[in-house]
Order: structure tokens, then C-alpha cells, then sequence
């Protein structure tokens, strides 16, 4: 195993040992609202480019290049936060396992 490999799996369980002390030791259960961020990230992301766009959009009150992008960079934010917690909640075993799905037989319709 390369030292590179060994330094990221150090730093890997440095912080879900960190994660769950920020935790108190037991991560609990988290809310509705964030179990359906962290399943729909995309989502996430373009509600996050309305939100941040539109409340700059609105607030100089004309659209400009720079909103759209500001709009969007914060778009990419949500979007990157939404993948986290779904690691983290992954890792603590909160979303639901998806079923393994069977392939239909040729011979039955």
C-alpha cells in the first residue's frame, strides 16, 4: 500500500472520528427536510441557483452577468453540500438501502 493510500485513509478515519465527537458520540436521526436534500441533490442545486440568483436578481434589480453567475456558483455549493450529507448519512446508515432489483426473464413478459 502507497503512503499516499495510507495518508487518505488516516484522514478518512480522523474525520468520521471527528464527525461523531462533533456528534456527542451518537449521531441521531436527522429531519425530514435534510433526508430529502441529501436523496435529491440536483434538486437541491437548481432551487439553490433560484434562491441565491433571484434574491441578488431582486435585490439590484436588474439581471447581469455577475448575478448569473453568483447565482450559479452558489447553485454548485448546494448542490456539493447536498452530496455530503448523503455520504454522511450513508456512512451512519440513515438512508434507506435500495432493493436489488431482479432482470425480468426473456421467456416471461
Amino acid at each position: 500500500m502507497s503512503a499516499l493510500r495510507r495518508a487518505m485513509k488516516a484522514l478518512i478515519r480522523a474525520w468520521w472520528a471527528f464527525d461523531l465527537a462533533w456528534k456527542n458520540g451518537r449521531p441521531r436521526r436527522p429531519p425530514r427536510l435534510l433526508v430529502h436534500i441529501a436523496v435529491h441533490p440536483v434538486i437541491t442545486g437548481f432551487a439553490g441557483v433560484l434562491f441565491f440568483g433571484g434574491t441578488a436578481s431582486v435585490g439590484i434589480g436588474r439581471i447581469y452577468p455577475a448575478v448569473v453567475i453568483w447565482g450559479l456558483a452558489w447553485g454548485v455549493v448546494s448542490y456539493l453540500t447536498a452530496i455530503i450529507q448523503r455520504q454522511i448519512m450513508k456512512h451512519y446508515g440513515f438512508l434507506p438501502r435500495p432493493t436489488p432489483r431482479t432482470p425480468k426473464s426473456p421467456m416471461r413478459p
